[in-house]
């Protein structure tokens, strides 16, 4: 296996301890109301292939669901266009801009082909465009069983066919997101681990694939193939988030009045959307009109000339005066920035047109009441790709970017695939970004169009607070056990080993989180025990019991699964002694010359049934396709072995029948019955265990 080589870019950051990136996490990610959820999407048909075993709720807000039929191929409920699929729409919107926010420890460091064989360190992978995993993907936690994988792609992803995932060092699959910024297609007979998580595109396993994990899309369709496996990701989601619900800004640049709670505004022209985005925060427009929004996910209300829009047009005004008075504390910067550089807090002048692109890092210095204005006497364009990294302590309520700064003025233009936080205003131009922004901030115009193109752009990181639909998923899974000797009797492992609750294995005990266990049918002469074990009583004969039991959450007791399992009992292994100094050749061989003769073994039965046999030595193997003999009674037995001979050198022969094997040395004078009859009276034997049939 290949360990992934870390950039020089990955190495400096690792080396910058002093440097604390984002904001402190104050929780844990958390899907809410779809918690239970195995597949869900915002927009598009949920589809289950013909065989497929799905275990966990399905959604569609809009869209139709089909070929989930009842237990035990799918264990859940459906959910379709109501209370539940609008709510479960918002918390995933609101869980991708958690996931989508962690500080990426890979930036565009591994390859876009994921697998081969090799081997991952925990953290956040980016990748800039499309990707695939192929081979085998190993997931390596390093003991920590809070360790997180997220891999994010910048365009769609598709997994080969037989593509493995395996977790090792405490990795849980809860803790496992595969993001794309497109599709998902994983090809047939794959096994992963993990959640499937599409921005905008459909979600596709193929046949005879197993996924542990989730299906989710913003928007796009999500289907199963045919025989495929879902089952819910192992354990509880332990990422570190920040989430908040608002974020007060030093008294310098508290300015913004109404339109902190705007994500998009503008005094004069139209607020358009192309593509399907998400926004959080009002969208408004004093003089012009809103459009496009009807397929995005929107938090927030739409306001049009009205009251609330004739505030946000004093206030932005208002803004826009206030940040201008701001003395400038830095006008020596080069109109670009970006391209790695970390700066200190300060009001920035540039005296003309400016641009951002690559990296660039704001370093607060550990001050919460650190700004950093950026004023543009010009417009202001970033480049595809820009990303600004907050450090120590600085917040996006304290980030404001100004095009047309001083001047009549001055458009912002926004690159595609950007990832930016703070206010970007335009005064007296446009303010427009290209597709895939990701902008924790808010887009406004003091008089020009606002635009957005399949982009999240979110005021807050809001905290997920709905709770799950209320019963973990439960599922009791039928098992086959190894055989147990009916005659002397035994104990079975437990038949709730492979049984799951909300995707963890159960306890089966009485405190909250265990299950309670009982039998609904108990055939005869089987007990099921306490511990999920059965007895088997001796002399119970042999054969295939149908054992059917029912376990049930003990915090919610109606929360229950049952299962039938198989018991499987066999009779006892034939038995019985050879005495080899009886044993004969009947047509004693005559070296050189090829024959067809007779081995004769008399055995002592005490257990009758069949007993395999095998021969080698001296040119002998067994004639007429014999491969055991038969007995249906005890005691002593005579078998007839036909043999072929080859015409070779006489010398040891060694057969086994059943557990017992003979050795002769066929050089050595024979003890002769008859002319063409000896007796090998130097055979000596060795009896193995027996085994069950």
């Amino acid at each position: 296996m290949k360990k992934i080589l870390f950039s020089a870019i990955t190495i400096a950051l690792l080396f910058l301890s002093n440097v604390v990136f984002s904001q402190t996490p104050n929780g844990t990610a958390n899907l809410g109301i779809l918690t239970s959820f195995g597949a869900y999407t915002g927009a598009g048909g949920v589809a289950n292939g013909s065989g497929a075993s799905f275990t966990g709720d399905v959604g569609t807000n809009i869209g139709i669901i089909s070929g989930f039929g009842a237990p035990p191929n799918f264990i859940g409920n459906t959910y379709n266009a109501n209370a539940t699929t609008a709510q479960a729409r918002f918390d995933l919107f609101r869980f991708y801009i958690h996931l989508n926010d962690k500080f990426v420890d890979f930036p565009g460091t591994h390859a876009p082909a994921f697998g081969g064989g090799e081997t991952l360190t925990p953290g956040v992978y980016s990748i800039p465009a499309a990707g695939s995993i192929g081979g085998a993907l190993t997931l390596d936690g390093g003991g920590n069983p809070n360790a997180f994988f997220i891999i994010k792609w910048g365009g769609a992803l598709t997994a080969g066919a037989g593509a493995t995932i395996t977790l090792t060092g405490g990795t849980q699959s809860c803790n496992v997101f595969f993001m794309a910024n497109g599709a998902v297609s994983v090809a047939a007979d794959a096994n992963l681990k993990g959640t499937l998580f599409a921005k905008i595109g459909a979600v596709g396993i193929g046949a005879g694939t197993v996924l542990e994990g989730r299906m989710l899309s913003m928007e796009g369709a999500i289907t199963t193939g045919v025989g495929a496996i879902v089952r819910p990701p192992s354990g509880t989601c332990t990422i570190p988030i920040f989430c908040e619900s608002g974020c007060s800004p030093a008294s310098s640049v508290d300015v913004l009045g109404v339109l902190t709670n705007y994500a998009l505004f503008t005094n004069l022209g139209a607020v358009s959307n192309t593509s399907t985005s998400g926004i959080n925060g009002k969208i408004a427009t004093e003089s012009g009109a809103s459009s496009g929004y009807e397929s995005s996910i929107v938090i927030g209300s739409f306001e049009t000339a009205n009251a609330a829009t004739a505030q946000a047009k004093t206030d932005i005004d208002n803004a826009y005066i206030a940040l201008m008075a701001l003395p400038n504390t830095v006008t020596s910067h080069a109109a670009a920035f970006g391209i790695g550089e970390t700066i200190n807090a300060g009001v920035y002048f540039v005296n003309g047109a400016g641009s951002l692109g690559g990296t660039i890092t704001l370093d607060a210095q550990n001050n919460p009441n650190a700004i950093f204005v950026f004023k543009f006497a010009g417009a202001f364009g970033i480049a595809a790709q820009s990303k600004i990294i907050l450090a120590n302590g600085a917040r996006r309520c304290n980030v404001f970017w100004i095009g047309g700064a001083g001047v009549a003025t001055g458009a912002v233009s926004i690159g595609a695939a950007s990832e930016l936080k703070g206010t970007f205003l335009s005064h007296g131009g446009a303010c427009t970004s290209g597709a895939g922004l990701f902008l924790s901030g808010r887009l406004l115009s003091t008089g020009g169009a606002v635009t957005t193109y399949a982009g999240i752009v979110y005021n807050n990181p809001e905290c997920v607070t709905s709770t799950s639909l209320g019963m973990p998923v439960i599922l009791a899974v039928a098992d086959t056990t190894t055989a147990v000797n009916g005659s002397t009797g035994g104990v079975t492992t437990s038949l709730t080993l492979n049984d799951r609750l909300g995707g963890v294995p159960v306890v089966i005990g009485t405190a909250p989180g265990d299950v309670t266990l009982s039998g609904v049918t108990v055939p005869t002469g089987l007990t099921l025990n306490a511990n999920g074990t059965v007895t088997v009583a001796p002399n119970t004969a042999a054969g295939n019991y149908s054992l059917t039991y029912k376990i049930c959450e003990v915090t919610n007791p109606t929360n229950c699964s049952t299962a039938t399992s198989k018991i499987v009992v066999a009779a006892p292994a034939p038995a019985g002694t050879l005495d080899c100094a009886k044993t004969q050749i009947i047509q004693a061989p005559v070296q050189g010359v090829p024959n067809q003769v007779t081995l004769v073994v008399t055995m002592n039965v005490t257990t009758a049934g069949n007993f395999p046999v095998t021969l080698s030595g001296s040119g002998m193997s067994l004639a007429n396709g014999v491969t055991y003999v038969t007995t249906t009674t005890t005691g002593v037995q005579t078998f007839n072995i036909p043999m072929k001979y080859d015409g070779t050198t006489l010398g040891t022969l060694t057969f086994t029948v059943g557990s017992n094997t003979c050795t002769a040395d066929l050089s050595l004078t024979k003890k002769k019955v008859l002319i063409d009859v000896w007796i090998l009276d130097n055979c000596t034997l060795k009896i193995a265990a027996p085994a069950l049939k």
